[in-house]
């Protein structure tokens, strides 16, 4: 848990906070108004709502960027086995945060 919030970059989802009773736990991060990008690729409601290829490509930069300090950047490296549009955040931008689970 320490490591993920000494994690400080751009396209991380910032980890407002946690909790931990016995078994259970959550964390909680900051509000991203637009959902998951599988939610935006993939849902009915957006069938007719294209982000544009430029977009996308900002948004598989984003998620590069995010890899590499995860991998060179952080004080503690991290290797990040879970990303999946599920985990891909949008903000009011449609600018991508990835979700760091503990």
């Amino acid at each position: 848990m320490e490591a993920m919030c000494r994690i400080h970059h751009v396209n991380v989802a910032r980890l407002v906070g946690y909790c931990s009773d016995g078994s259970r736990r959550a964390l909680v991060y900051e509000f991203l108004p637009n959902c998951s990008l599988q939610k935006v690729i993939s849902s009915a409601d957006t069938k007719d709502v294209f982000l544009g290829w430029e977009k996308l490509q900002d948004i598989a930069l984003g998620i590069a960027k995010e890899i590499e300090y995860l991998h060179k950047g952080c004080e503690k490296r991290i290797l990040h086995f879970d990303i999946k549009p599920h985990n891909v955040l949008l903000d009011s931008n449609f600018t991508q945060k990835n979700l760091i689970l503990g």
